[in-house]
């Protein structure tokens, strides 16, 4: 499917891009569904209140990426007899993991720094394949730690949660079957940095669905094809 991309600066530029983008979609018909994907739940609010004061957001859904991979591929995960892991799941995992084995982290395992430090580490590593991942652990004690406490994490919710890794595999196979029917065209909005996951999920997308890019520079908008 094509792939346009439009280049035009933060605020109401922005969201003036988006208006129009949306209205192209909906010309003929106002019901007819749109999907814009958005980096965090703070632009989707921001973007949908902005629209509605300029054309109203009937069958306009904003979804992050991992809510865009949860819609399409929670259903699979949920026949596996998983849950979606969520923020305060991996923050459980990972205190039960330094509880009984803090390692390198003996004396500091109980402070909350610490826990949110090593589920960011753990979402980033999530995204990293086996191989690179063994490498990665031989390039320092500290760092080995890390990744140890990566895979223990990982083995105290594989058996009842799916990890970002699985609803993305879940995502795309839906996709590929034509599940996603349903968004319309879709819109990636203000994109930001991505996580390789997140990128394959827009990938999978974008062959199946017409996809418009809106990205912010500082200079004045202009519009590729």
């Amino acid at each position: 499917m094509p792939i346009t991309l439009e280049t035009t600066s933060y605020g109401d530029a922005a969201h003036a891009a988006l208006a129009h983008a949306v209205d192209r979609h909906k010309r003929e018909d106002p019901l007819r569904p749109v999907c814009v994907v958005v980096p965090s739940n703070y632009v989707g609010i921001a973007a949908r209140r902005a629209l509605g004061r300029r054309r109203g957001a009937a069958a306009v859904s904003f979804l992050t990426p991992y809510r865009l991979s949860e819609l399409l591929g929670s259903a699979a995960v949920a026949k596996a007899g998983k849950r979606p892991v969520s923020t305060p799941v991996l923050a459980g995992a990972v205190r039960a993991v330094l509880g009984r084995e803090p390692g390198r982290f003996e004396g500091v395992h109980t402070h909350p720094a610490t826990e949110r430090s090593l589920v960011k580490a753990h979402k980033a590593l999530s995204e990293i394949p086996t191989e690179m991942l063994k490498k990665l652990a031989d390039t320092s004690p500290r760092t080995a730690d890390v990744v140890r406490i990566h895979r223990a994490v990982n083995r105290e919710i594989e058996a009842n949660y799916s990890n970002e890794l699985d609803l993305v595999d879940a995502a795309v196979e839906a996709i590929g079957t034509g599940a996603s029917t349903g968004l319309g065209p879709a819109i990636l909005f203000l994109p930001q940095r991505m996580s390789a996951n997140q990128t394959r999920l827009l990938a999978a997308l974008s062959r199946n669905h017409e996809l418009h890019v809106i990205a912010a520079t500082t200079g004045v908008a202009e519009a590729d094809t």
